[in-house]
């Protein structure tokens, strides 16, 4: 799994858009200690993600953003959890379904930040 850096942005060999948390390129280190994965690529309906927390780190926050790069829905997991399991309903923050296309799972600790792609698929 690749990893941004908050202050160099790279993603899954991809290098980011400050502004809009997407964008193009290539390169990236890794975050040692802290992951995230989803259970799949391609959804309809619902994603579980596998956030591996680094080791007596603060909280983390995890957001997925949509390919223009808005905050569609956040949640704050405890450091305590070390690892944990999130389902993701595809859904906004507003309980509203979430369109097609391409939407990033980012999460961020410490001044690390993993990121992860999931597409979502029509037909919800």
């Amino acid at each position: 799994m690749q990893a941004i850096r908050v202050d160099g942005t790279f993603m899954d060999g991809v290098v980011i858009d400050k502004s809009t948390g997407v964008g193009s390129g290539e390169g990236s280190p890794e975050a040692p200690g802290l992951g995230i994965r989803p259970d799949v690529n391609r959804a309809r309906r619902t994603v579980s993600f596998s956030a591996a927390l680094a080791d007596a780190g603060s909280d983390a926050e995890l957001t997925i953003i949509d390919a223009a790069g808005r905050a569609l829905h956040r949640w704050t997991l405890p450091a305590s959890e070390g690892n944990a399991c999130l389902l993701w309903d595809c859904e906004d923050s507003n309980r509203r379904g979430v369109p097609a296309g391409v939407c990033f799972a980012r999460l961020v600790q410490d001044g690390l930040t993993a990121c992860c792609t999931v597409v979502l698929l029509g037909g919800q």
